[in-house]
């Protein structure tokens, strides 16, 4: 091993989303597609307009 954290190598290896045991699965989708350059679907009133 050479002294890295396993995070330190995978954004070594061009991971951009490390998640964690315990983190908010909803949020973490949301991060993912803005990485992806997607838009967040809208929210509230806005999703009914959009049908």
């Amino acid at each position: 091993m050479t002294g890295m954290l396993p995070e330190a190598k995978l954004r070594d290896a061009g991971v951009q989303g490390i998640y964690g045991p315990g983190s908010n699965v909803v949020e973490c989708a949301a991060d993912a597609l803005r990485m992806r350059g997607h838009d967040m679907p809208p929210a509230g009133e806005d999703l009914e307009a959009a049908k």
